[in-house]
């Protein structure tokens, strides 16, 4: 999968503009690109060409923002389409990754929990998964 992005910097705010699919294989290009945003206090990511995002870009979008919350700055994500979109909003990100009409206030504080550059995630040893539907028998 490929991946590659482009910088323009406007009056208010550092825009980077990604082309292809995000990706395990292109996640640490994202992440690259993020860091270098540093001129303006709100950094866009247009998803507006991406034809795919899985679970590992995700996690590089909230953990960006997350950075850029305990820094004063706002990392936000601007016009996801189609399956870009879907995952977003089925993940529960879309609304934290994005800014409402009236400014950037709702990114005061970070997500906890999601992405936070703690290594991979998902289950550990001795963890205990309830099964999302039991039996009426309760077996």
């Amino acid at each position: 999968m490929t991946l590659a992005w482009e910088w323009h910097t406007a009056r208010d705010r550092d825009r980077l503009i990604l082309h292809g699919e995000i990706d395990l294989s292109t996640r640490d290009k994202l992440a690259t690109g993020l860091r270098h945003a540093r001129s303006h206090a709100v950094t866009e990511v247009d998803l507006h060409d991406v034809t795919f995002l899985d679970c590992s870009g995700i996690g590089v979008l909230v953990a960006a923002c997350n950075t850029a919350c305990r820094s004063g700055r706002a990392v936000i994500v601007s016009h996801p389409k189609g399956i870009v979109r879907f995952l977003l909003e089925i993940t529960d990100v879309l609304a934290y990754l994005t800014i409402p009409s009236r400014g950037v206030t709702h990114l005061a504080t970070p997500v906890s929990g999601l992405a936070q550059d703690a290594g991979p995630a998902g289950p550990r040893p001795g963890d205990i998964h309830e099964p999302f539907h039991r039996h009426p028998s309760g077996r």
